[in-house]
């Protein structure tokens, strides 16, 4: 219970204030805790250099949760708390899957099938919650979970980058008391999310989550 989104504040600073209570789908989160540690070798796939991410990933709880009472404008499928980059930096930070809530998004998902075939909707009705699960997963904790906030240093240097894409070296970082929301402003949140939902896309088809997850 607390002040946790800011996402519907247009500053960015005044948040809902959310109290929920759950049960711990304990079998569920077993399995969320087989990725945390499988992120030690899952982050390096992702398309960037080492120098952009922690030195140490700071591998968080990951817990599924069953929601008995949600008390906000919404529910969300998964939470990465809490929402200041630089505490997730240095602290760390906590993920938790609402299980049924997740069942809640995707129920009928064949029924509103429009341009599918009746075995096409039925093979979406079977997957699509496994499928929106390992995404979610992937979207948490190795999305919002990746990277590192990268600070000028005292004496005026800073770290020179290779871009992935087309192998031009450049030098970008923050300079002292800026932070993500600052220098992103209005967008912050909503380049956060894509760029954990990019995460999640690039590395759910990898065969060790495919494993984790049952496919």
């Amino acid at each position: 219970m607390g002040w946790i989104e800011t996402y519907m504040d247009p500053e960015h600073i005044r948040a809902y204030y959310e109290g929920f209570v759950a049960i711990v789908d304990k079998d569920r989160s077993k399995k969320f805790g087989e990725l945390v540690t499988a992120s030690q070798t899952l982050i390096p796939k992702l398309p960037w250099p080492k120098v952009m991410e922690k030195e140490k990933f700071m591998a968080p709880d990951f817990t599924a949760l069953e929601v008995i009472c949600f008390a906000c404008k919404s529910c969300p499928a998964g939470i990465n708390i809490p929402n200041y980059d630089d505490i997730r930096q240095n602290d760390g930070f906590k993920n938790l899957f609402l299980n049924n809530s997740v069942n809640a998004k995707l129920s009928g998902a064949a029924v509103k099938m429009k341009f599918a075939t009746e075995e096409q909707a039925e093979t979406l009705k079977a997957n699509s919650r496994r499928c929106y699960e390992a995404h979610v997963a992937c979207h948490e904790l190795l999305g919002h979970g990746s990277g590192k906030l990268i600070y000028r240093s005292p004496d005026g240097s800073a770290t020179k980058f290779t871009d992935p894409l087309n192998g031009e070296v450049f030098e970008s970082c923050y300079e002292e008391g800026e932070t993500w929301k600052s220098k992103f402003n209005v967008i912050s949140t909503s380049y956060e999310e894509c760029r954990a939902d990019t995460c999640g896309f690039h590395l759910v088809p990898n065969p060790e989550v495919y494993e984790i997850f049952g496919f």
